[in-house]
């Protein structure tokens, strides 16, 4: 059985740099992170198209189930990938499953949670143990942060007019998630408010907090 962390949050929270440093003080498998942040744009489409085509091959019918539930195309090589990653034992994550369905939620003003549990239920592995970390940020923070980015790394919905409104809506999909996940029996939920400095004591403190939960 994989153990699987996964961090999760509003684009700018901080899981790329957490998910680093808790996959190399773990010792724990970083692929997707390291696939995630690789020049090479080709070098990471052509392996996602390889994943997609093994898992429509491997799983016909529940790949005919992502198009009847009006998902696209992108989600589907998206999963497919973060599957593809998790065959692995004992990996982190910093763009994984949940953040694949806030993804799902981000341009969208209607959000329930049964589509949330609905869509959970669909791409959630059963067999794996999975800890997911919620990072949870300010909106002033993110808008902060955004400003330090290079125009080529800016989140989608930065170009918006009403990024506020964009931020909003994805906490309110995150707590959904999140209160949804805890219901789960192979799924633990650790929530972290990564509004300080991420410096070494912060991160140690946060590594600590993870290790008491896997």
């Amino acid at each position: 059985m994989s153990r699987i962390i996964e961090f999760v949050g509003v684009p700018c929270c901080g899981k790329s740099t957490l998910a680093h440093y808790v996959a190399k003080e773990l010792k724990y498998d970083e692929t997707q992170y390291i696939y995630s942040h690789i020049e090479s744009s080709t070098k990471r489409i052509v392996l996602k198209l390889f994943c997609t085509c093994v898992f429509v091959l491997t799983h016909p019918m529940k790949s005919a189930l992502f198009i009847i539930k009006g998902l696209s195309p992108a989600f589907f090589i998206n999963f497919a990938f973060i599957k593809w990653v998790c065959l692995k034992k004992n990996i982190v994550l910093e763009q994984g499953y949940c953040q694949l369905v806030m993804s799902f939620f981000e341009q969208k003003t209607l959000i329930t949670s049964k589509k949330i549990t609905e869509i959970v239920d669909l791409i959630l592995p059963k067999t794996d143990d999975i800890l997911v970390v919620f990072v949870d940020v300010s909106i002033q923070n993110i808008k902060n942060r955004i400003k330090m980015r290079k125009i080529n790394d800016l989140p989608k919905f930065s170009k918006n007019d009403d990024i506020d409104s964009n931020i909003k809506s994805m906490q309110y999909c995150l707590n959904l998630m999140e209160f949804i996940l805890k219901k789960k029996k192979n799924t633990a939920v650790f929530h972290i408010q990564n509004d300080r400095a991420l410096t070494d004591t912060v991160k140690k403190q946060i590594l600590d907090s993870i290790k008491k939960m896997i």
